[in-house]
């Protein structure tokens, strides 16, 4: 593979990518459920909030 920039892979680099990608994947299923939670109470810009700037979940009243 031809690439301007080198590219060095270690060993085990594959199982930390793996992981790396399933935390990652859980914080996208964890932001959608809150800006869900945030729609259903009929705060929309809630919901934009924590889509766009990921700011910690808050009590929704």
């Amino acid at each position: 593979m031809d690439s301007g920039v080198t590219l060095e892979t270690k060993k085990d680099w594959q199982d930390q990518h793996q992981q790396d990608l399933k935390d990652l994947k859980r914080l996208v299923v964890a932001m959608g459920v809150e800006s869900k939670s945030y729609l259903q109470a009929g705060d929309t810009n809630g919901a934009a909030r924590c889509n766009i700037e990921g700011d910690p979940p808050r009590s929704i009243h």
